[in-house]
């Protein structure tokens, strides 16, 4: 495998951070990867006064200290668990908006992946992605994995969501992405990669139903096959083209829109992870491919892995972060006193 050397968590409370955390621990042990792992405090002054007004015996700035050695420990307790493996990870805790924080973290430190837990709507109990992950899929340069579901050692299953375009160099690049990971997360004998692609002729009412258009019904059969056969056949040279794809993984041609398409065949074959593009356009910083990136997260109930094109920019830009009781400040703060 060997894909990713340097991980970085987001570890919300709010989240399934224990999803993540074990498979953070599962890859770190796979590539010989070390692990950040990032809590971000999004505290401001109203916030502080709100609190303030019914404890009167503390001050805000040891309200902030406190709360902060709340985070910090937290994060010592997690990371226990990776020290145990005997795998190398640090702690960091940062005051800022979440998804700019862990942006800003990928900038300035390199990071290769950024994972996090899906949240949990409170009334259904069932996992959803929110506004956190949406941002960090939209905007974060590196590849980010929002993990929905337990680590099941033994079995992977794992659809990539490709959409062949020999035109398209930005495109193609995606699409050889997403298949490189997911066949370098699929290795175990158990493990089942999937290889989708969804097509469809625009305007396929409208070029039967106008009267202006006037096209028969065999006009759009013909147009149909002309353009499936075009994408079996990219889709053919990009599988061929991209030596890590085993050979015996199963490939889906769909007719239909990627929304339903992708979500169904996720559910149909109880997939537990979809590796996606979620960016075509590398001049828009964080702009979705229109909508279907959107629609088919909105319908996913698995793990996702979102990657961009190697040019793409984030519209994030770095900043200090304040960095508050981190593993490399302990250290210096042990130094000083020895």
């Amino acid at each position: 495998m060997n894909r990713f050397k340097n991980i970085l968590v987001l570890c919300q409370e709010d989240s399934q951070v224990k999803f993540a955390l074990e498979r953070a621990r599962s890859l770190a042990s796979a590539n010989g990867a070390q692990i950040t792992l990032l809590d971000v405090v999004d505290l401001d002054q109203r916030d502080v006064d709100d609190v303030l007004s019914g404890l009167s015996h503390q001050t805000p700035q040891e309200l902030k200290q406190h709360i902060e050695h709340y985070h910090q420990d937290r994060l010592d307790h997690l990371a226990a668990e990776f020290e145990r493996d005997g795998l190398l990870v640090t702690t960091k805790v940062v005051h800022g908006v979440p998804f700019v924080e862990t942006i800003r973290a990928v900038l300035r430190d390199g990071y290769d992946l950024v994972m996090k837990g899906a949240n949990v709507n409170p009334a259904t109990q069932r996992s959803v992605f929110l506004g956190l992950d949406l941002h960090l899929m939209r905007k974060c340069p590196c590849p980010v994995m929002i993990v929905n579901e337990p680590l099941i050692s033994d079995r992977s299953r794992i659809l990539a969501a490709v959409d062949p375009d020999t035109d398209d160099v930005n495109k193609d690049c995606v699409n050889r992405l997403i298949l490189d990971l997911a066949a370098s997360l699929s290795t175990s004998p158990e493990s089942n990669l999937h290889v989708a692609h969804a097509w469809r002729i625009e305007e396929e009412h409208a070029l039967l139903t106008s009267s202006l258009i006037n096209a028969s019904p065999e006009e759009i059969r013909k147009i149909k096959q002309k353009k499936r056969a075009k994408r079996v056949q990219e889709l053919d040279q990009l599988l061929s083209e991209t030596p890590a794809t085993p050979t015996g993984c199963d490939v889906h041609m769909m007719q239909g829109h990627a929304g339903d398409v992708i979500p169904m065949l996720a559910a149909k074959f109880q997939v537990d992870l979809v590796v996606m593009g979620t960016v075509s356009r590398t001049d828009i910083g964080g702009l979705f491919i229109g909508s279907t990136a959107e629609t088919i997260i909105s319908r996913l109930e698995c793990s996702i892995l979102a990657v961009k094109p190697p040019e793409f920019q984030t519209p994030i830009a770095l900043g200090d972060a304040l960095s508050i009781g981190s593993t490399e400040a302990r250290l210096e703060d042990a130094r000083a006193a020895a």
